[in-house]
């Protein structure tokens, strides 16, 4: 059954280990959060079950039709604020509003003029608690298989409203690296999914949304510099971060590794889908910083360690990485998370698909994986991850 699948789905794990599969479908009530797909406040990093792949790997790779059962009572997207209708019924299209803009799904009261009716101090009607999408977080894996194995109308309804949100949203602005890659890796599905009538608008969204990447990418001014290969999107001063200068002692700038690796996700996805060179070689960029400088190997134990945050250099450095000997445990530097393997590993596969074999970033993308998983994966967390980019 894996050829219905629209995408990749998660391969079983190594470990004897299954997918959440509950032996009832009753839910105490009607708006309550569910057991898989996005929570009601989709804005939250962890807690999130419908992130990673395609979904559906009970009906898909272990041949439970009675996912596509459970899934009816999770179709849950349906609450969320980004279903906009005329007076006359008809779904509420962008085009006849011109001074319509959304963020997240919802009216944006910092860019629109236009209210659909409402005041600018509440544009946003949440009365059952169901938030609608966050761009940082964005997720349709259970809905997009669910649809691509049912075909289910009401489905295709959804895809349209949260459509005519996302064309309503401000061009002008690249966003986190996480957005860009959870949007466009959504996007790139949709593309693929919907009829092409709609498709052509989630493909347009992802061209758009790449160019001003380009645009308002530091790196751009230095990407044919060989000396300067930390080429990230986003850099942040932020005392989470714990990174600090160690000549001043100071909280200084840092980017994120585990970020910027999941932007690599989505611009992957669309290369994949389009076959665009413009994509690939921001492809390139994005990979190699995570694989030179995301990572390290601890010489005290010859353990890979992931980064999730790590200093940026500015000024006249800007784009350089850090000494060598920055990257130690005890280094004020860099912060090391090593349970954020499975959401930076991908972007380490991904490279193995786009550098040739003997490449200085193939070859240390290849020792890392090949340490860090041995054997395979041992949980359905990290298949579905990696599911996202392939790891042959």
């Amino acid at each position: 059954m894996k050829w219905l699948s629209f995408s990749r789905v998660a391969e079983k794990p190594v470990a004897n280990d299954t997918p959440f599969m509950p032996n009832s479908y009753r839910i105490p009530d009607l708006f309550c959060d569910r057991q898989i797909g996005l929570t009601k406040t989709p804005g939250q990093t962890g807690g999130q079950e419908d992130f990673g792949s395609d979904k559906g790997s009970p009906a898909l790779v272990l041949g439970i039709p009675r996912w596509i059962t459970y899934m009816k009572s999770n179709l849950v997207d349906i609450f969320r604020y980004h279903h906009n209708f005329e007076r006359n019924g008809t779904i509420l299209l962008p085009q006849n509003h011109p001074g319509w803009r959304t963020w997240n799904g919802e009216t944006h009261d910092q860019t629109a003029t236009d209210f659909l009716g409402k005041t600018r101090w509440a544009p946003r009607p949440i009365g059952n608690g169901w938030r609608s999408f966050d761009n940082e977080h964005r997720s349709q894996n259970n809905t997009i298989t669910f649809y691509a194995l049912t075909g289910d109308y009401m489905v295709r309804d959804e895809f349209t409203h949260i459509l005519a949100c996302d064309l309503a949203q401000p061009k002008n602005r690249a966003g986190a690296e996480r957005e860009v890659g959870r949007l466009v890796l959504t996007w790139s599905k949709l593309m693929r999914l919907m009829p092409p009538t709609q498709g052509k608008f989630f493909k347009q969204l992802c061209e758009e949304k790449l160019r001003w990447v380009i645009e308002q990418w530091p790196a751009r001014n230095f990407v044919t510099d060989p000396d300067k290969t930390v080429r990230v999107l986003q850099v942040i001063l932020d005392p989470r971060s714990n990174i600090f200068d160690p000549t001043t002692g100071q909280l200084t700038y840092a980017w994120v590794p585990y970020q910027t690796a999941m932007m690599a996700l989505g611009v992957y996805s669309f290369y994949k889908v389009t076959g665009s060179e413009q994509a690939l070689e921001l492809l390139k960029s994005v990979v190699q910083t995570v694989v030179l400088h995301g990572i390290y190997k601890e010489e005290s134990n010859q353990q890979w360690q992931c980064l999730t945050f790590c200093r940026y250099l500015m000024g006249h450095d800007e784009g350089k990485p850090m000494p060598a000997t920055s990257y130690r445990l005890d280094s004020k530097e860099i912060c090391i998370g090593n349970s954020f393997w499975s959401w930076l590993g991908p972007a380490l596969a991904i490279a193995r698909q786009i550098f040739p074999n003997g490449h200085p970033v193939h070859m240390r993308a290849s020792e890392a994986l090949n340490s860090v998983y041995p054997n395979g994966f041992n949980n359905w967390l990290d298949a579905e991850w990696f599911a996202c980019a392939p790891i042959r």
